[in-house]
Order: structure tokens, then C-alpha cells, then sequence
């Protein structure tokens, strides 16, 4: 099952579903609309977050020259961040392909929110 077929359960497991990708702007937008992404597309054309989350792909390009037409580009990676802001879970692909399940992405996502921390709990608490 694709992201965006299993948007409502990533909800329903206090999840939010958005992607990140190196291209600019506009090429996210349009990315986003031929595949009909009703998610968030995020634009990182500097890759600043990409190497923030140590997913940028150095063997995509091994002479990197951000000039070039075909800089480095971005893993396929998934992170599961708790409301806390913390890291609990993450995939990084080996290849183009290599991709988590959708059940594994929705596993992860429960047992973060599960582990949230008693200060996340009372913030929300009225």
C-alpha cells in the first residue's frame, strides 16, 4: 500500500505522513501533482535537512560538484520522530528499491506514540 493510501491510519496512530525531496521548488510541485501526493512535499534543494538526517546518497554522484546537473541526491529514508522531537525509529534503503512495508512504517509509528514522554502528555492535558 502506498503513503498516500495509508495517510488516515498514519492518523489515526497520531502520525503525520510528509516526504522531503532535493529538487527545487517547482519540480517538488510538480512531482506532487503528477503523483497526486495529497501529503506534504517538502523542497531541499540544499540538502541541508537531508544531511541534518545523515540520508544524503554520496555514491549517487562521487564527484559531487553542486553545479553539476546530477548532484548528490537523497536515500530513500524513513524517520518515525516522537512529539517530543526525538528519533525512534529509521530506515535507510540500500538501494532505489529497498523500501520499508507500509505495516513496518505503521508499526513504528504506534510505538512512538506510545513512548511519549509524561511532560508531551501533560502539555496536552487541558
Amino acid at each position: 500500500m502506498e503513503l498516500r493510501e495509508a495517510k488516515r491510519r498514519f492518523q489515526q496512530r497520531g502520525g503525520t505522513v510528509l516526504a522531503v525531496s532535493v529538487d527545487a521548488p517547482e519540480k517538488s510541485l510538480e512531482l506532487a501533482n503528477r503523483l497526486k501526493i495529497d501529503y506534504p512535499l517538502l523542497s531541499d534543494p540544499s540538502r541541508k535537512t537531508i544531511k541534518a538526517y545523515k540520508a544524503l546518497d554520496p555514491e549517487s554522484n562521487p564527484f559531487f560538484d553542486p553545479d553539476t546537473r546530477y548532484p548528490n541526491i537523497s536515500k530513500a529514508v524513513v524517520i518515525v520522530v516522537d512529539p517530543d522531537g526525538a528519533i525512534q525509529w529509521k530506515y535507510v534503503s540500500a538501494n532505489l528499491h529497498d523500501r520499508p512495508t507500509t505495516k513496518e512504517i505503521l508499526d513504528a509509528v504506534k510505538a512512538a506514540a506510545e513512548r511519549r514522554s509524561p511532560e508531551s502528555a501533560k502539555k496536552e492535558t487541558p
